[in-house]
C-alpha cells in the first residue's frame, strides 16, 4: 500500500508519498508471499525542469522499466520547453497508453490496476495545473 498525499497552501503545493516498495509471490496454490524489496524508493519525480510534480503508486515496472526512469526517458524525450502542464498531462497519457498496448497481454490484473492508477494520476494533475494558474494570479 503507498500512501499519497497532496496539498495546496498559498505558498506553494506539496507533494508527499510513502517510500517502501513490495513485492509478491505466488505460489500457485493460492498462497501469495508479500515482501518488502525497498524501504528507498522515489515515489515523487520532478518533470520538466522541476516545474512538474508527479506522485505514483502501484507496480514499480512498465515496459522493462522503473518507474522513475520510465518518467525519466518521457521527460527527456517527450517534454518540451514550451509544453503546458495541460500538453505533458496529455503526453504522458499517451506514452502510457502506447506503452501499455505493447504489453497488455502480459500483464497481470494488479498491472492494469496500476494503470488505472496510473491514469487518476494524470487527472490529478489536471487538478494541481488549476490550483497552480490560481496561484500565479
Amino acid at each position: 500500500m503507498t500512501i499519497i498525499s497532496s496539498v495546496y497552501v498559498p505558498e506553494g503545493i506539496i507533494l508527499s508519498a510513502d517510500s517502501r516498495l513490495t513485492g509478491h509471490r505466488n505460489h500457485g496454490n493460492g498462497i501469495v508471499d508479500r515482501f518488502t524489496i525497498s524501504d528507498n524508493t522515489q515515489k515523487i519525480l520532478l518533470l520538466k525542469n522541476s516545474e512538474i510534480g508527479v506522485n505514483y503508486c502501484g507496480d514499480a515496472i512498465i515496459d522493462g522499466k522503473t518507474i522513475a526512469d520510465f518518467l525519466r526517458v518521457f521527460d527527456i524525450d517527450k517534454v518540451e520547453k514550451n509544453d503546458s502542464i495541460e500538453d505533458v498531462t496529455i503526453k504522458l497519457h499517451n506514452y502510457l497508453k502506447k506503452a501499455i498496448n505493447s504489453i497488455k497481454y502480459f500483464l497481470p490484473l494488479q498491472d492494469t490496476i496500476t494503470m488505472n492508477l496510473m491514469y487518476m494520476l494524470l487527472i490529478k494533475m489536471h487538478i494541481l495545473e488549476r490550483i497552480y494558474r490560481k496561484m500565479e494570479k
